[in-house]
């Protein structure tokens, strides 16, 4: 409590404690500037009274409900905090987490434009490259800072010490962010802009993003350049989608077979909201022919049936594969 607080006789007491302290809003000529007032905000959910608190007992609750960070910020809000390294943990922290967010924009963008300028294939070429050598380098520095160990591959131990069930789970909620974050994005843009340029993004980004999945996975599993519709098969189950949907393929000979999704985390939900199909065949017939083409350009992509195409109850959308 400063001085001039101290300096005012009491004449209310505190909801909590039951101690006196003065408060401007109950004297009889208020100035409308109470102590409490260049005190941090408490939402009214935070209280557990419903009157006034003495200087002690609110700032107690303040740190209680650790609103004090957000006193602190408004220094920083205020141009009082000058360069990074002047910010409390909390905004330390936070600021990390943008770092390693402008990091995974600045990669993306970097492949785009080199994309852009030399092509796909050479973009591809380079980015494995580059792939290799960044995670090595940056594999390396973290975990001097966060001191965790490599095997002679550079992968975490701690991974490798894990079990196979939590490495699945994690490799499964991976792709579940992977695709919340998708939806995230369409939904920002249709509300925004509506759901004709949230599509049209939207397709534009799985003709990118499939040849970019499927030329990683060629390379994780070490695919031949003309690998047929077997190598196709193979590399549809090493998608991110196959984490989070069910799906399932039919053999029609050698040469074609029927890939289905019986089960769309997507439309699974939508269904269960009431809602209809979300009709994402403009988009399908982008991704599967392009993710086809990259692992075998021989190969060729019919649509069976995706919403909003009228489709059974055993799957969502169906697709042929063949040469």
């Amino acid at each position: 409590m400063n001085d001039e607080v101290r300096s005012y006789k009491p004449n209310s007491k505190c909801s909590s404690c039951n101690g006196e302290f003065y408060c401007d809003c109950v004297a009889e000529k208020p100035t409308g500037n109470c102590w409490c007032c260049s005190m941090p905000s408490i939402q009214k959910k935070n209280l557990v009274v419903d009157k006034c608190l003495c200087p002690m007992c609110l700032t107690d609750l303040i740190k209680k409900q650790n609103i004090a960070q957000n006193y602190e910020h408004s220094n920083y809000c205020n141009n009082q905090i000058k360069n990074a390294d002047e910010l409390n943990t909390r905004e330390l922290a936070r600021l990390i987490i943008d770092f390693i967010h402008r990091i995974a924009i600045h990669h993306g963008m970097w492949f785009s434009e080199v994309q852009h300028q030399l092509g796909q294939e050479k973009a591809q070429k380079i980015i494995n490259e580059v792939y290799l050598q960044s995670y090595e380098v940056q594999i390396k520095r973290l975990s001097k800072i966060l001191n965790f160990t490599l095997d002679d591959n550079n992968i975490p131990t701690s991974f490798l010490n894990s079990s196979r069930e939590d490495l699945i789970k994690l490799k499964d909620n991976l792709a579940t962010n992977w695709l919340a974050n998708d939806g995230i994005w369409f939904q920002a843009v249709e509300n925004t802009n509506g759901m004709f340029d949230a599509k049209r993004c939207n397709d534009s980004c799985w003709a990118q993003f499939s040849p970019f999945e499927a030329l990683s996975i060629k390379k994780l599993l070490n695919l031949k350049e003309n690998s047929g519709v077997d190598g196709l098969k193979n590399a549809l189950n090493f998608r991110l989608y196959a984490s989070i949907n069910k799906q399932h393929i039919s053999e029609e000979n050698e040469h074609s077979f029927v890939f289905s999704m019986s089960d769309c985390r997507v439309q699974s939900a939508r269904k269960r909201k009431g809602l209809e199909d979300y009709p994402c065949k403009s988009a399908g017939m982008v991704e599967y022919t392009t993710f086809a083409s990259a692992i075998d350009q021989r190969i060729k992509t019919e649509c069976i049936g995706c919403p909003p195409d009228k489709h059974p109850e055993e799957w969502y959308c169906s697709w042929r594969f063949s040469i």
